[in-house]
């Protein structure tokens, strides 16, 4: 009975241990089956969170993009596009001529601002370099000033503790010790003067480079702005406009007068109506003025008058020497011949400019020096009020060569001042100046001296007159 009872015994354990191990089985392979599914929730949540960072990233860089180029978070690629092609269109002198629409940036209208004001820059940039150098030295100085004076407080100290050690012993070591002492502070104050003094030296310096650098920085806001003045000089700065044309007696009426401060002798360009930029478009015609008659009028006479493209009521009239209550400055180079008979006319163009308002401030003289307007030898007669260095022909031939090296001096100050160059054809079309005014006697009716009347606008009945804005 007892042996039985151990045998039920023994099968129960062996079942329980199968029990076991099938258990044991089971669940190692669910906890596996846990393991691969945390494993792939750990994957698919570090995926979420991946694609949330990327949009996360793409919105915060556009909207850094569109503060860097100043539209608001919430505007669309339509309406910045829109923006962009209005900036593009308002600044197109900056981008440069007829660029592909991917090429009209932001980037070129800085880059034309740069350009602009990189001369003024440049000295800016020397006188903080000389600045810094003052700088550079005073460190040093007072480097070395302190270096020295550590040096004798350490002398001092060791002579201290050595008289400590020894003040028993030798008591009249210590005085002379003392004495030494002494004689180390006085060093040392010595040191200090000389270092104070020093110190007073570089910061006088120091200031006194500071001021240099306070005047160029005036003197770039000064050149910015005349560039600005004069960047978009246009007819319209003027307001000059043809009034009344009599063509069968070649003269025309301007609204300009003697309020404008308007002179006889002026001469005028004519363009279209609208012209944005002279120094680019050819003068349809020419005037002179050859009386005053109002505060805002004067009669003309009409010098070119083209059959295909008649001067008309309306046309601007325009002219680089004079505009109502402002004087042009120029300077004048190279050999200046206004009639094609080879003989210098330097005098003639100043006349001329001067005649017509302008102000001539520097010139070569007979001997091709760099002169100013009072006639005095200079070589830095160009201001940043300068408008144009007028060139004439610079061959290096005959009478020309004596001016060549006059003429490279002069370009460099302009260059130096960002003062523009200018052809003389150029410059005597953008004036309103044709040859035909340079000499020979002037013809019955054209506004001679001798001969012109004061006429008004009379009218149909008086001549072939057409009134602006009839």
């Amino acid at each position: 009975m007892a042996a039985r009872e151990n045998q039920v015994l023994q099968i129960s354990l062996v079942i329980a241990a199968l029990v076991i191990m099938v258990l044991a089985g089971l669940t190692y392979w669910s906890f596996s089956r846990y393991q691969d599914q945390v494993a792939k929730l750990d994957a698919a949540q570090k995926t979420s969170t991946e694609a949330n960072d990327a949009k996360t990233q793409t919105d915060t860089e556009r909207k850094m993009l569109l503060a860097v180029i100043g539209a608001a978070p919430t505007d669309t690629a339509a309406a910045v596009s829109e923006t962009a092609k209005k900036d593009f269109a308002a600044y197109a002198a900056l981008i440069g001529p007829a660029q592909a629409d991917n090429d009209r940036t932001y980037k070129r209208v800085i880059g034309g601002l740069a350009t602009t004001v990189k001369a003024a820059n440049d000295t800016v940039a020397s006188r903080t370099k000389d600045v810094a150098d003052k700088e550079a030295e005073k460190a040093k100085a007072v480097e070395e000033a302190v270096s020295r004076a550590t040096k004798a407080e350490a002398a001092r100290d060791t002579a201290n503790t050595t008289l400590d050690q020894e003040r028993a012993a030798y008591k009249k070591a210590l005085e002379d010790q003392a004495g030494n002492q002494a004689q180390l502070v006085k060093e040392k104050a010595d040191i200090n003067a000389a270092k104070d003094k020093q110190k007073a030296d570089y910061e006088r310096q120091l200031t006194d480079l500071r001021g240099q650098l306070a005047s160029a920085r005036r003197e770039v806001d000064q050149i910015k702005g005349i560039v600005n003045n004069y960047t978009a000089l246009t007819p319209a700065t003027s307001g000059g406009k043809i009034l009344w044309v009599n063509q069968r007696d070649n003269i025309a009426y301007i609204n300009l007068g003697a309020d404008d401060r308007l002179q006889r002798r002026i001469s005028f360009s004519v363009y279209p109506p609208g012209t944005t930029d002279v120094s680019k478009t050819p003068a349809k015609g020419k005037l002179e003025v050859i009386n005053i008659t109002g505060p805002h009028s004067a009669e003309t006479r009409i010098v070119e008058n083209p059959l295909g493209d008649p001067i008309l009521p309306g046309d601007w009239v325009h002219t680089e020497g004079w505009q109502p209550g402002h004087r042009g400055h120029f300077a004048i180079g190279g050999f200046i011949d206004l009639d094609g008979t080879n003989v210098d006319q330097t005098q003639k163009l100043i006349d001329l400019i001067t005649a017509n308002g302008g102000i001539v401030d520097a010139h070569l003289n007979d001997k091709g020096k760099e002169v100013d307007a009072a006639g005095k030898l200079s070589s830095e007669a160009l201001t940043v009020e300068t408008r144009y260095l007028i060139l004439g022909s610079m061959k290096g031939e005959g009478a020309a060569a004596d001016r060549v090296g006059g003429t490279s001096n002069m370009l460099s100050e302009a260059k130096r001042l960002n003062v523009e160059q200018i052809g003389l054809d150029k410059f005597l079309d953008m004036m309103g100046y044709s040859p035909t005014q340079a000499g020979g006697a002037a013809k019955p009716g054209a506004g001679g001296d001798s001969d012109f009347r004061s006429r008004t606008p009379a009218g149909p009945q008086g001549g072939s007159y057409y009134k602006f804005g009839s």
